[in-house]
């Protein structure tokens, strides 16, 4: 069976308005992405997907600061005592980190600021978090309010843990939901795939960043995808 995002039975159509539309970046840290963070520390294949995701994204930013849509990027961050009230039951990968002695994006240290390459401006919006969801206990629900948002584009880490969090949350807030297929990256390609493919058949589209650039661009006029791979 093919992925949705890959191959899809009709057309789809875009119209997308810059005014009411916000760009999400999850995570972009160095602690998840940098090859000197806690997860590339742990394991040095682990955060390659995640950095192949650099010029995508800061494509992305830059054209949205162009054109006036706001940029939110979300940082994860913990205070030691985040480390000491875990579940019993983590997940595999998670135990193994935390088992390994990395305390991942520790408040006050370099493995929580964002990247170098994809460094914020003074138009640019930051929220801490400390759980999956860009949601959960953070401003982002209500900015977007501000903002008048009612299309969210989202890229960043990782595909199986934060950003699925993050759409979920958003459909359940009514948001038109764009996962950027080629600026959203996880560490294990299997579940990049499979998460993908739950997104855009339940819950918004997954889109390569070009062709969600062109609708943008082409608005107020529609931007017709074939149902060939998008």
């Amino acid at each position: 069976m093919l992925n949705s995002y890959a191959q899809r039975p009709g057309d789809v159509i875009l119209k997308i308005s810059p005014k009411e539309t916000c760009l999400l970046v999850i995570d972009m840290q160095e602690g998840f992405v940098s090859s000197n963070g806690s997860f590339g520390k742990f394991d040095p294949e682990y955060p390659k997907p995640l950095q192949k995701l650099l010029p995508i994204i800061r494509h992305a930013i830059e054209y949205c600061r162009g054109i006036g849509i706001p940029v939110v990027y979300t940082k994860q961050t913990h205070v030691p005592q985040f480390f000491s009230t875990a579940p019993t039951y983590l997940g595999r990968e998670i135990a193994a980190i935390r088992g390994a002695g990395f305390r991942v994006c520790m408040k006050g240290t370099k493995d929580a600021d964002i990247l170098e390459e994809l460094k914020t401006t003074e138009k640019d919006h930051v929220i801490e978090k400390n759980k999956a969801s860009a949601f959960y206990m953070t401003w982002l629900d209500l900015w977007l309010r501000y903002f008048h948002t009612r299309t969210l584009l989202i890229t960043g880490c990782e595909t199986g843990y934060c950003v699925l969090h993050t759409v979920q949350d958003a459909v359940a807030r009514d948001l038109n939901v764009i996962v950027v297929e080629d600026g959203v990256g996880d560490p294990l390609s299997y579940i990049q795939d499979a998460v993908l493919q739950l997104i855009d058949m339940r819950f918004g589209r997954v889109l390569s960043w070009k062709n969600i650039e062109c609708a943008l661009d082409r608005f107020p006029e529609e931007f017709r995808i074939s149902g060939a791979k998008p």
